[in-house]
């Protein structure tokens, strides 16, 4: 209801048919959400409501999204099935942290505990992505170009810092063609591990395993959403 009356495309995923309205009393809501998005099911039309069917669907909730934010799970509960699926799919997950006696708080405190982020607003997740859509996020009260003050104009700006090169014709490194392959084809820009399988046209076991490698080696950095961008200027 929030997305929609944000204006924003909602997709809902169903753990029974299109045409089942389940629960009964969101009929408006679910027409709501097929005029201005989307439902998704993977269930043929008519499958009626199963308790199995939602936690086998929410691993497509995950995988649509770019994060999951768990806001309350018990020990055992469908939002930590959630959280487990958007982890394999190389999803972001963050979770509100609560007491630690309360029994709907143990699941997010965990996943706190374990690397999960923490959300206390909303800009604990936005800030996140804010590099990726500059053109969508940006923090309130934050402008385009700040007014630069008589103080601040003669302060000196810290130089960017510049990356190393590394030569691919000496390769010293003991570089395979598969990473050598991955750092031409990656750029300053963070890309996703799936544009680069589609790219280098390499199998994705050996994309990630590589990956992997050059990101021990410091010649990649890792970003939210596992993506990668090169930390050196290539030479040949």
């Amino acid at each position: 209801r929030g997305a929609l009356r944000a204006g924003g495309t909602v997709a809902a995923v169903l753990g029974n048919g299109t045409d089942v309205i389940y629960p009964s009393e969101n009929q408006y809501l679910y027409e709501d959400v097929a005029a201005a998005g989307a439902l998704v099911s993977e269930y043929p039309p008519g499958t009626p409501p199963d308790g199995r069917h939602f936690p086998v669907r929410n691993r497509i909730i995950s995988g649509l999204s770019l994060a999951a934010l768990v806001v309350e799970a018990p020990e055992r509960s469908g939002a930590l099935i959630t959280a487990g699926t958007a982890l394999e799919q190389g999803r972001d997950v963050f979770a509100v942290p609560g007491p630690i006696d309360a029994p709907a708080s143990v699941g997010c405190n965990r996943l706190i505990r374990d690397g999960a982020g923490l959300a206390s607003d909303a800009w604990d997740i936005l800030r996140e992505y804010e590099a990726r859509f500059p053109d969508k996020l940006r923090r309130e009260g934050t402008q385009d170009s700040p007014p630069v003050l008589g103080y601040q104009a003669r302060q000196k700006t810290e130089p960017k810092p510049v990356a190393p090169s590394v030569s691919l014709s000496h390769n010293d490194l003991s570089l395979t063609d598969d990473q050598i392959c991955l750092l031409r084809t990656l750029t300053e820009e963070p890309m996703l591990a799936d544009d680069l399988i589609e790219l280098t046209g390499i199998p994705t076991r050996r994309v990630l395993s590589a990956l992997t490698v050059l990101e021990i080696e410091h010649l990649v950095t890792q970003h939210s959403g596992k993506r990668y961008a090169r930390a050196v200027n290539l030479t040949e």
